[in-house]
This record gives structure tokens, sequence and C-alpha cells, in this order.
């Protein structure tokens, strides 16, 4: 028999612990009572929770503690047993990580990929395993079948893995990350780095490029869009984004949010005389989105595809992309002595180390205004120099 009656049970209420004896005790915290029973588990004292009254009473939490105790003895350990019940699944942490990460993202589309990836490559192979079961082996298992074909997916996919194992190594769940990249080697050989620059033409070429695009039979809001990136050389979604609540047309600026741009801090460009006259054409194209070149098809931002085909349809595949337009300008700038800090400035590209950039508190916006004025009026075509090579349209 044991310490406790069940009338004593279901009477107290002063939050405490009340021994039955043999480990088991009654514990009372903020009204609510519960069973627990002290134990020693490979030599060290441990308490295991057996549930809560009044769904278990006392005859049945004496019945479950009389249950572990044979189990210890038995050499069991109940309280792996409970971690392996409650232990979550590979694919668990990775939407947990995925909704911890994806707020820090600026790409919409990058949050959809980095599942699109995981559903089709990872969760197949070990979704539904335990995240303490995984091992090294089955990281390679699953990489292996693309590792030599697919190597820009391979190496997202290993960023993503390691993002996984961390949150796990986090919460105490694996004392071991799998997917480290030192234990993967000499299983899957060293991935080298893809570094195929975006095609462009010579820069002495860009101004009939700008003109082939202009006249082209693509939507005005393709044409425009493009001929916006090429006066304010900003990236091909900084310029399909673009809003009018950004330009401050009586200063002749467009400011773009830190939220907007790759290096996360706000942009400031000088509009030249030839983006002002962007702009004034596209008021054409005004609508309830607020964006400066919405698409004709959709109401929404024109996609990436849709500027590509552009360049498709003039005959520039694998000459020329949208942001082969910024290349054309460095290149200009570099061959016609303009300051690199500057030609940096106008590309949004941070310039020196951090001791250096610690002291440049300058936008440099009136130099930088200069710049993008005599850059507007050569790719305008408006200063011929050198020779235009003819393109097909």
């Amino acid at each position: 028999m044991g310490n406790l009656t069940a009338t004593q049970v279901k009477s107290l209420s002063k939050p405490g612990r009340y021994s039955d004896g043999g480990g088991l005790f009654l514990s009372i915290k903020r009204g609510s009572k519960s069973w627990t029973l002290r134990a020693t588990i490979n030599q060290k004292r441990r308490e295991l929770g057996i549930g809560a009254y009044p769904l278990l009473s006392l005859a049945q939490a004496r019945k479950k503690a009389t249950q572990l105790r044979l189990a210890i003895l038995n050499g069991e350990n109940p309280l792996a047993v409970k971690a392996a019940e409650t232990m979550p699944t590979f694919k668990e942490l990775a939407l947990e990580t995925h909704r911890t990460l994806a707020p820090a993202w600026r790409n919409e589309k990058g949050k959809k990929v980095w599942l699109q990836r995981m559903e089709k490559h990872i969760f197949p192979a070990f979704g539904d395993t335990p995240i303490n079961e995984i091992s090294r082996a089955d990281v390679i298992s699953a990489l292996s079948p693309i590792w030599a074909n697919m190597r820009e997916t391979s190496r997202k996919l290993l960023q993503y893995l390691n993002a996984v194992f961390r949150l796990a190594m986090a919460k105490d769940l694996i004392e071991n990350n799998p997917a480290n990249t030192d234990g993967l080697r000499g299983a899957l050989p060293r991935l080298p780095m893809n570094r195929t620059n975006l095609p462009a033409v010579g820069w002495r070429e860009f101004p009939e490029v700008l003109h082939a695009v202009e006249t082209s039979k693509a939507s005005l809001a393709s044409r425009l869009c493009f001929s916006w990136v090429a006066f304010t050389i900003v990236r091909g979604g900084e310029a399909r984004g673009a809003l009018w609540s950004e330009i401050d047309s009586q200063g002749r600026v467009w400011h773009i949010p830190g939220a907007r741009m790759k290096s996360g801090k706000p942009h400031s460009v000088p509009l030249s005389a030839q983006a002002m006259r962007v702009l004034r054409d596209a008021e054409a194209l005004r609508d309830e989105s607020g964006l400066l070149f919405p698409s004709h098809m959709t109401g929404r931002e024109l996609s990436d595809a849709a500027m590509m085909n552009v360049m498709h349809k003039l005959g520039l595949k694998g000459r020329m992309s949208v942001h082969g337009v910024r290349a054309c300008f460095r290149s200009w700038c570099y061959d016609n002595g303009k300051a690199r800090e500057i030609s940096e400035a106008v590309l949004a590209h941070s310039v020196g180390d951090l001791t250096e950039r610690a002291y440049i508190r300058t936008s440099a916006i009136e130099l930088r205004a200069a710049v993008l004025s005599e850059w507007g009026t050569f790719a305008s075509g408006e200063k011929k120099q050198g020779k235009v090579v003819p393109l097909r349209a």
C-alpha cells in the first residue's frame, strides 16, 4: 500500500509534491495535478512524467509506475523511448527552418524554390525519418544522383540541409551534423564554382541594342523597363518592381527601399534626362498596381522571362541579357576613365574594406548623376562613340 489514498488525492489542493512511496509523487502546480516517478536510469536520478490527474487515477498511476520500474530493472530506458516517440521528422524540422528563415528573404521566388527542391530531392529520401536517425550515408545517398549533373541545385541543397541540421542541434535533438561538408569529403567530389557570367555585348554595341529594343514589337512595359535599366543601371528585379511612390519627380531621384535591394540597403538613383523621358512615357501604363511597368497581361510585376524574351526575339540570345546592361556600363566607365568609386556607387556596390567604408558617409549623388547623364547621352545614341555593329531584328 502507498502513503496516499484516493480521497486525499482528490481533496489535496495546496501546491507541492506529495509522496506515495517508491518514487511516485503527486505534483500540484497552479491548480493542476500530475503524477511523476523518480528513478535511477544509467546511474543518474531522473524524473519521469506519468500523466495528469484525474485522467490517471491513483490506482492507474501506481500500476504505470510499477511497469516503468520493471522496465528499468530490465535495462530499458523509458526516457529514450519517450524521446523517440516525440522526435520530429526531418520534414517537420525542414518546414520549421523554412518558416524561420523565409521572412528575411527578399526574393519570393527563392522561398518557393527552397521548398520545391526539398520536396523533389530530399523529402522522398528521408523526409519522414526522425531527425536523430539520419546519417551521413543518408545525405550522401540523397545527393549522389544529382551531384555531378545538377551542380547548383546540389550546392543549394547542401546549404539547406546544413540549416535544418543546425536547427536540430540548437534544439539539442542531435549532437552532430550529418551534412557537414568536412564529413562528406571523399564520398562526394568537390564541386567547382560555377561562375558563368551573364552575356553582354561590348559597350560600343550597346546603343544599337537599346535602339533595337525601343523599336521592337515587344510590349510597351517590357520596352520601357529595359530602357529604365539602361539609364538607371539597376538590376532587373529592382526595375521590374519600381513603384511610382518611390519616384521624386521634382528632385529627379528614384528612392529604392532597402527591402528591394540585393544589399538590403536603401539606394537613391539620380535620374538623367533620358530616364525622365522613360518616366513620361510610362505615364500611359499607370494603373492601380502602382508599378511603373505593370505587365499588360497580368497587371502585376513583369516577369524575368518576359524581359529575356525581348532579347531572344531580337536574336540576342547568348549575346545579351538584362543584367548585361550593368556590365556594358562598367566597361564603358573603365574605358572612359570614370572613377572606380563612382562607377561602383552607381552599381550600388560596396567599395573598400569595412574600415574604409566606415569613413565614407556620402552617397556622391551629384557625381553619380554626372556619370549617369554622360552614359545616358551615349547609350541613347545621342553621342556616337566608335563603330556600332548592326543587330538582326
